[in-house]
């Protein structure tokens, strides 16, 4: 001990006494911290200053004017709110074209233009269920900078949350508008025939998703069979939906004539009214033709009932028109039933008769027609749809061989999920059948006034309230001032092993002094290691310390900071002056890898998890995770013993220096001179 510490001694007189030495041996302290200080400082806040992200924004909103002859505007509204705003530069445009052209030249990072139809679109549903041109366009220049992109997608991410709430309050608020009108006017008995539509039109939906999850789970069963073998089979279907096209044009074809022959019973009972003269009085023979045309078209409308399918939107639409066609004609027919065989009967039938007949003409024209062309234009659609997929899967088959076990494995797992959503449809429905039972044993004005207490208040509230109907409470864990105190521990351990890559560049790892001759070799190791030591000491405590005194870091415990640069920086020259004794230039050059390797997957900057899965496998192998994870812990909150275990895992690899230093370096000294030897005979290494 006493031979290694005058070789210490002898190394420090040497270094004190030469000038130039003395300042190199400085800098190699104090140029790691700089390069910690000056990465922790450009992370300092970057998010914070996202209000210089430039992003050009455009509305091409035509506005809306609503029925009652309101006028919005809420693109307008939109692009004034943004533009008032400071978390992102916001830069409005004229036109789509210039927002788009200034994102490929890279004047703005991204562009976000708001369509024609968007005011309408929120406040018309029909229209926008219609509307193929988007009411939100946007524009990315990914090439600029990939982090200025992803700033910008969450931006306009927030715009479309933003736009996505204002129209669901619109129809929220419109709706229970509309509602409240609805039931503040209507009697009980309307308001409760009204709720038993709609419920029935909710229970035969959820009996028809039911039928085609069940259809959906037994086909998904019989083809993962089909796909259970070694060859893909042929897909099948064209003839079936072939079939499905033909059955559906036929009855269209037998629904029109059927229709027209309703308009011409119409017509010819229009006519019969419209040829009574004034004054005449009304027969029984009148009375009875009258009824027979209505028996008629009575029996008509029934016919088409029984032809028309129940199950699906535009059926129930149609359907409920023939209802009310019904109910009009059997409402005329007891009028011509009941008037009086008098001129003034035959006047008030005839007048009643023609407003009624003018009725149903509407209804036929405004309701039903468009109904069944709605019905029919839906059938021909899926059905395009159904074969362009056939024909898809068909073209593609040949390369779906080797997914073929996924597939039907995947395709059982669908069966009985389906199979369980039928069940859990089937008795929704059931429970909406009971509501059916109760309501029509409920008493209407009862019922009435339960829906009016529930709808009563404004509907603003009740909108803004089914729009975010849960306040979420958020705690932070181990709070962190500022993203740049977040990257401290990282970039703070990287400088601890830059610093150490630095001294065994700068400084011999072994050598001798001639005026202590009774030094041997390994005391002269140990001897150099102590001046290696006491450098990345001070090289670690500069760091820290500038850190949280220069920096202001948050940190928690700075004497625990202090201690974890301390065990990190003892740890790392350990193994990079062992790696550099046992294998020389080569040991230098496995300590340069190691870093670059650790920069990238050590879990310091991205979280591990995300990373490709080599950095998932080998991280725990390397030194930076558990320095990190250390350091964290005394700069934003301790948890248990989780520093000291942190360190004392980290220690391993001083452990590995040691292997190296004293295990390796012995054996592998001849082979090291010999490598020396030939890199310096070629005058170039």
């Amino acid at each position: 001990m006493k031979n290694v510490l005058k070789f210490h001694l002898a190394d420090l007189r040497a270094l004190f006494t030469h000038p130039f030495v003395l300042i190199i041996a400085v800098a190699a302290c104090v140029i790691p911290a700089l390069y910690a200080w000056f990465n922790i400082y450009s992370n300092w806040d970057p998010y914070g200053a996202t209000g210089n992200i430039p992003i050009a924004l455009c509305s091409e909103d035509e506005g809306w004017t609503d029925p009652a002859g309101g006028w919005v505007a809420q693109g307008q509204q939109i692009v004034e709110e943004l533009a008032a705003s400071d978390s992102i530069r916001w830069i409005v445009v004229d036109s789509a074209a210039e927002a788009e052209e200034g994102v490929r030249a890279g004047r703005y990072y991204a562009g976000l233009v708001l369509g024609r139809h968007l005011s309408r679109n929120m406040y018309d549903v029909t229209a926008a269920l219609s509307d193929k041109e988007p009411s939100v366009i946007f524009y990315e220049n990914v090439k600029t900078n990939a982090v200025a992109s992803k700033i910008a997608e969450a931006a306009a991410d927030a715009v479309e949350h933003d736009i996505q709430s204002r129209c669901l309050a619109v129809l929220l608020e419109t709706g229970f508008t509309e509602i409240g009108e609805l039931l503040a006017q209507a009697d009980a008995e309307n308001a409760v025939d009204s709720l038993t539509l709609i419920l029935t039109e909710l229970r035969d939906g959820l009996d028809e998703y039911a039928d085609t999850a069940a259809a959906l789970a037994d086909g998904a069963g019989r083809f993962s069979q089909q796909l259970d073998g070694t060859e893909l089979p042929q897909l099948s279907g064209g003839d079936d939906l072939s079939a499905g096209a033909a059955a559906a044009e036929a009855l269209r074809q037998t629904l029109l004539p059927e229709i027209s022959a309703f308009r011409d019973g119409l017509t010819g009972l229009n006519d019969t009214l419209a040829g009574l003269a004034a004054g005449e009085s009304l027969t029984e023979e009148l009375q009875r033709g009258l009824l027979a045309q209505t028996d008629s078209l009575l029996a008509r409308v029934q016919a088409l009932q029984e032809l028309l399918p129940r199950r699906g939107l535009a059926s129930a639409a149609a359907y409920r028109a023939l209802s009310r066609l019904a109910d009009k004609l059997s409402a005329f027919r007891e009028l011509a039933a009941g008037a009086e065989l008098t001129p003034e009967g035959l006047d008030l039938l005839r007048e009643e008769g023609q407003q009624v007949l003018s009725d149903m003409e509407s209804l036929l024209d405004d309701s039903l027609l468009p109904g069944l062309e709605q019905l029919f234009d839906g059938l021909s659609r899926e059905i395009g749809l159904l074969q362009k997929v056939l024909d898809s899967l068909s073209a593609e088959s040949r390369e779906l061989q080797p997914a073929l076990a996924a597939a039907a494995s995947a395709l059982s797992t669908l069966g009985s999920g389906t199979d369980h959503l039928s069940d859990l449809l089937r008795s929704c429905s059931g429970g909406v059948d009971e509501l059916l039972a109760e309501l029509s044993q409920s008493p209407g004005q009862e019922l009435l006034d339960t829906l009016t207490g529930l709808l009563h208040g404004d509907p603003v509230q009740l909108a803004s309230f089914l729009i975010s109907p849960v306040e979420a409470a958020s705690t932070t864990i181990y709070p962190v001032d500022n993203y740049g105190s977040a990257m401290a521990p990282f970039y703070s351990t990287l400088a601890i092993w830059v610093g150490c890559v630095v001294l065994a560049a700068v400084l011999r790892v072994s050598g001798r002094h001639p005026e202590l001759p009774e030094v041997s070799e390994n005391q002269s190791l140990w001897g150099r290691f102590l001046l290696f030591f006491w450098l990345s000491q001070i090289q670690a405590t500069v760091i820290t310390l500038g850190d949280v005194w220069l920096l202001h870091v948050q940190c928690l415990h700075l004497f625990r900071f202090w201690l974890c640069g301390a065990v990190i920086s003892l740890v790392f020259v350990t193994l990079i002056y062992g790696l550099v004794l046992a294998f020389g230039d080569i040991g230098k050059a496995v300590v340069v890898v190691v870093m670059i390797l650790q920069i990238a997957g050590s879990g310091g900057t991205f979280p591990i998890e995300i990373l490709p899965d080599i950095f998932s496998r080998i991280y725990l192998f390397f030194p930076y995770p558990y320095a990190i994870n250390a350091m964290r812990e005394a700069l934003f909150g301790l948890y248990g013993h989780n520093m000291a275990v942190y360190l004392a895992q980290l220690s391993v690899f001083a452990g590995v220096g040691l292997l190296a230093w004293l295990g390796i370096r012995r054996p592998n000294a001849g082979l090291l001179r010999f490598m020396e030897e030939e890199m310096e005979e070629t005058g170039v290494l």
